[in-house]
């Protein structure tokens, strides 16, 4: 079953729950962590949707977390870490 980003999910009684909003989770959760978000998140799905690929691919965790700092910007190690956390916990 893929999951797409507003894919409905079952309970357990057979009844539709309400849609799964990956990308809303993703962006709430990354503010929630006090990363900066733009007005359209676009660029963060976008690198959410990069980081779920490399982890998918096998990439080390930590090669991802080094390369997200150093975007620069607002961009710290921290900040890294708890994007690369959003993203596997809500995006892939």
């Amino acid at each position: 079953m893929t999951i797409s980003a507003t894919t409905p999910i079952s309970t357990s009684d057979g009844e539709a729950a309400r849609p799964i909003d990956k990308r809303a989770e993703y962006l709430a959760a990354l503010s929630a962590e006090g990363v900066p978000v733009s007005v359209s998140g676009d660029s963060e799905v976008l690198i959410a949707q990069g980081i779920c690929n490399e982890l998918a691919s096998g990439a080390a965790r930590a090669k991802l977390v080094d390369d997200l700092a150093r975007m620069g910007g607002v961009m710290t190690p921290g900040r890294a870490e708890a994007m690369l956390a959003a993203a596997e916990q809500t995006y892939c």
